[in-house]
């Protein structure tokens, strides 16, 4: 019995724990993202990522601070907000930076494996985690006519003490 006690412990803060894994929600179909790593240096975290445009197709999206209501932004653990006046992305050779209204393009070419860099700064040294990274994209989701919205979401990204 106190074996069975036990297990049914150990199995439940396993369960527990893996219900707050990091996750990414893309629902471009044919488009990978994968979480690289994350680091802080100082107030700072950088995620790394990697995209692949698996579509068939070369791909022009845009990337945006704001498009109708999906906005780039950023949620922490302890409720604080992060906007476009604290992040910037980078997709391979575009950097998305400033504002709510900035906007750039890039080449999404297919099967080739681009890099990508998510820059929050002013980070919450009591956060330990990311709840929700948005970045808006247009163009993007070849699913969604006529326009191809379709952000990418970093969901439960832990956050690294220095």
């Amino acid at each position: 019995m106190k074996k069975f006690l036990f297990l049914t412990l150990l199995m439940s803060i396993f369960c527990t724990g893996s219900a707050f894994a990091q996750q990414i929600v893309c629902e471009a179909p044919g488009i990978t993202v994968n979480f690289e790593k994350i680091t802080m240096q100082g107030n700072t975290a950088t995620i790394q990522f990697t995209i692949v445009n698996d579509t068939g197709k070369d791909l022009h999206p845009i990337m945006l601070g704001k498009y109708g209501l999906e906005k780039t932004e950023a949620f922490d653990n302890k409720g604080n907000y992060y906007d476009m006046s604290s992040i910037s992305i980078k997709i391979a050779n575009a950097t998305l930076s400033g504002s709510i209204y900035s906007s750039v393009s890039f080449s999404l070419p297919n099967g080739i494996v681009q890099k990508g860099v998510i820059t929050i700064e002013e980070v919450d040294p009591n956060a330990t985690s990311f709840t929700k990274i948005n970045i808006s994209l247009y163009g993007f989701n070849i699913s969604v006519k006529p326009y191809g919205e379709g952000p990418i979401a970093f969901k439960n990204v832990p956050i690294p003490k220095n």
